[in-house]
Parts: structure tokens; sequence; C-alpha cells
């Protein structure tokens, strides 16, 4: 999938190639392996994706500043539903 401008398709599809590879060998291959609170999987990737997203939705006048901590939350929720699923689905197979 491409960003929201051509500009920034790179540094999200190097983002996204080193998350998804990190999601493979890290997340789902290693069940037992615990992240800290806040850990963010390929973080300056993500961080240039970000620069690159926010320059552009601010030309629009978009600001994401209110939402940012909502995301946070929710990323939060997701990665500890997630640990909790892989922890199920590796305790069935054993």
């Amino acid at each position: 999938m491409n960003s929201i401008d051509v500009k920034c398709n790179k540094a999200k599809w190097a983002y996204d190639e080193c998350f998804n590879e990190w999601f493979r060998k890290e997340f789902i291959a290693d069940k037992q392996k615990k992240f800290p609170e806040g850990y963010v999987p390929c973080e300056k990737l993500l961080e240039t994706y970000q620069a690159c997203t926010k320059d552009e939705l601010a030309k629009f006048g978009a600001d994401l500043s209110e939402t940012r901590e909502a995301v946070l939350e929710a990323r939060a929720a997701d990665v500890k539903e997630a640990e909790e699923r892989r922890a199920k689905f590796f305790q069935k197979k054993e």
C-alpha cells in the first residue's frame, strides 16, 4: 500500500518491510519473548515515515497531536492483546 503522498512511499515501504520481518521473526517465532512497555519495532524507520506524513498532513491543515495519545494507548492495548493471544495459541499446541 502506498503512503498519503508519493514522496513518503519509500519511507513507508522501508518501515513496512522492517515491521513485517520483526513480526515474523521475533513476535511470532519467539513465543516466550516479552517486549518492554513502550517498545516500538523499527522505531527509527517509523519516525522517518511519520515525519514525512506529518509534513504532508500539515499542508492540509491537519493537526494530529490530539489523537497521538489515543493512538499510543490503542497500540499498547493491541500489543497486550496480541501477546495474550500468542501465549494462548502456543499453550494449545504444547
